[in-house]
């Protein structure tokens, strides 16, 4: 079993692939809010390695029906991933680097924001 070592949960929901195709600006404004909601992720403790190897981002919807098709959600992600590979967090996006799983729940609480929770483990 892997050992988790954190969770972090964005204080905003990922755009959509489609919408980083359509709007260059999109990516690059989520990054920079991205940079704000966790200015001192670097901080962590990371493992003897350096680097997280497993990576979970599970993001968070009021309903099933804003669920994203599966290949939007991962394209969406981009930026987040390339977020954790420019702090140091994870050695880069390459199968070999990390893997990483990307998933879609049903919040428990139905007024909750959509959100993405992003989990490290070793």
């Amino acid at each position: 079993m892997d050992k988790l070592n954190y969770v972090f949960i964005t204080s905003r929901d990922v755009p959509s692939g489609w919408a980083y195709t359509r709007h260059y600006m999109a990516e690059h404004n989520w990054k920079k809010k991205f940079e704000k909601d966790f200015k001192n992720m670097e901080l962590i403790n990371k493992p003897e390695s350096g680097y997280f190897k497993k990576v979970r981002l599970t993001r968070m919807v009021p309903n099933s029906r804003r669920f994203y098709d599966y290949d939007n959600y991962v394209f969406g992600c981009k930026p987040l991933v390339d977020w954790l590979v420019k702090k140091g967090i994870i050695e880069g996006d390459k199968p070999d680097q990390v893997k990483v799983k990307y998933r879609q729940e049903v919040s428990a609480r139905k007024k909750d924001p959509a959100h993405v929770e992003i989990e490290l483990y070793e």
